[in-house]
């Protein structure tokens, strides 16, 4: 075999091993892309639920739910101004020191709103006391571990017995 005749050969297999390995390299690029796309697209789903379930939550008045718990704390006289949004009302129950009513209500409206898929934490604190009102950790992720979270806050005012109250609600959500 001639001297070009073997440099030839050795060109167009530099040629087929320069072409895989800018396929490979191609193919892994694709896939990081697609993978950043993919995980951006769920925090903004997540986000959005989140956002969907606080302004729910302190937009909605009670007299909109038609509940037959809530039609029972209602002739019970424990809700007393059906105008009030589910946060107001939480707040209230949180003030009068009915904390399982709280936690109720916010359980009632709440668990309409996620999936299996998600873990939730609703909280209501202000400077001096903070309460848990409902969590669903289905999924036994740590909200620090978890890949994909969101959280939003709220600031509620309340008014019971001419005093005025304010709280904060925090929801948690994450997968």
């Amino acid at each position: 075999m001639s001297l070009v005749n073997k440099w030839k050969s050795k060109k167009s297999q530099i040629f087929i091993f320069d072409f895989i390995t800018s396929f490979i390299i191609l193919i892994v690029a694709i896939v990081i892309v697609l993978s950043y796309f993919q995980s951006t697209s769920d925090n903004v789903d997540i986000y959005g639920i989140n956002l969907e379930i606080i302004d729910s939550f302190t937009t909605t008045n009670i007299n909109s739910l038609n509940n037959e718990e809530i039609r029972n704390l209602f002739i019970s006289r424990q809700i007393t101004n059906i105008e009030n949004t589910i946060a107001q009302q939480v707040g209230e129950f949180y003030y009068r020191n009915s904390i399982s009513n709280a936690q109720n209500l916010t359980e009632l409206f709440i668990r309409d709103f996620i999936s299996g898929q998600m873990n939730i934490n609703v909280t209501m604190y202000n400077s001096t006391h903070k309460l848990i009102l409902y969590s669903d950790t289905r999924k036994s992720i740590d909200f620090d571990d978890a890949q994909i979270s969101s959280v939003t806050d709220r600031l509620i005012f309340g008014t019971y017995g001419g005093e005025r109250y304010l709280y904060n609600f925090k929801i948690e959500l994450w997968q």
